[in-house]
Order: structure tokens, then C-alpha cells, then sequence
């Protein structure tokens, strides 16, 4: 690889970093070109970028941006990156958690989401976090919830209060 063209692999892996809400470091060495095209695939269907890449050029691509230091450990042996979603940064780890079921690679050397560091024993931590759909709807519910407790009791207390009214005027009527 000449130096132009590792010059533009940094750029280019640099720029990815950039995008991306969050970066998953793996060990792809002894996947099969089956299964390395049916993750990849997997990948793009989610709209994660997948990119093989020597150790030093990601290296050198985290250096350009700063604050990945503690994945270097990681970039050891036969290192491929999955890109997160800017929407969806534990989308990687659920597609390696499903792929995993049927494979033993490509495995999880480190993760980077939101400026936190995880080990590849954390892989299904990750994978099992809701989405951020998930959690707004959570919220809105909790907000929901008082409001809706409040008009059953306000409901209540008119449903109590006609009774009331009606069983007076039924006595008085019998009288």
C-alpha cells in the first residue's frame, strides 16, 4: 500500500468515525466468505458501515480525532469496524448478538458508545439496551401516567358526587 493510499484510508476511516454514534471493534479472522458477506450484508441492511482496516491506519484514524485511546488495546490481529447508526448506536450489537447464534466470529474485541469503552464480555449488555424509540416511549408514559391517574380520580370523585346527588333526591322523593 502506497502512501497516498494509506493517506486516504485514514481520511476516509476518519470521516466514518466522525458520522457514527458509536464504533465496534472485531476480530473477524476465520470467518468464512459466506458468513463475512452475510454480516456485511446484516450491516447494510441496517445501515452500518462494516470496513476491514490495518491496525495502524485505525489507529492513526482515531489519533486524527482524539478521545479513542483506550481502543488501541483492541486493534490487535485482524481488525474489521462497524460504524453505528447516528440514530441507532446499539444497532451493531444486536446484529453480532443474532449473527453470533450461528457463528463463532466475527467476535467483539471493544466498543465505543457515547465516550464509554466495552469489553467484549459486555456484547450482550449492549445488545439488549432498548432503542431510543423504545425509551421515549417509556417516558412518555410515565408522563402520561399522572395525568391519566389524575382524571380517573377527578372522574371518580364526579361519578361519586352524582351518586351522591341522585341517591338525596331519590330520598326526597319518597318522602
Amino acid at each position: 500500500m502506497t502512501k497516498d493510499e494509506k493517506a486516504l484510508v485514514i481520511a476516509e476511516v476518519t470521516e466514518k468515525i466522525k458520522r457514527s454514534s458509536s464504533v465496534y471493534v472485531t476480530d473477524f479472522s476465520g470467518l468464512t466468505v459466506e458468513k463475512s458477506n452475510d454480516i456485511r450484508n446484516r450491516f447494510r441492511a441496517a445501515g452500518i458501515e462494516y470496513y476491514v482496516v490495518k491496525n495502524t491506519l485505525a489507529k492513526r484514524s482515531f489519533d486524527n480525532i482524539g478521545g479513542y485511546e483506550k481502543l488501541y488495546d483492541a486493534l490487535r490481529y485482524s481488525t474489521a469496524i462497524a460504524f453505528g447508526a447516528p440514530d441507532d448506536p446499539i444497532a451493531p450489537a444486536r446484529i453480532m448478538k443474532e449473527f453470533l447464534k450461528t457463528s463463532e466470529k466475527p467476535t467483539l474485541k471493544a466498543a465505543f458508545v457515547d465516550g464509554e469503552v466495552f469489553g467484549a464480555d459486555k456484547l450482550e449488555h449492549l445488545a439488549t439496551l432498548p432503542t431510543k424509540e423504545e425509551l421515549i416511549a417509556r417516558i412518555m408514559g410515565s408522563i402520561q401516567a399522572p395525568a391519566t391517574n389524575i382524571v380517573g380520580v377527578m372522574s371518580s370523585v364526579m361519578r361519586n358526587l352524582m351518586y351522591a346527588v341522585n341517591q338525596v333526591a331519590e330520598k326526597n322523593q319518597g318522602q
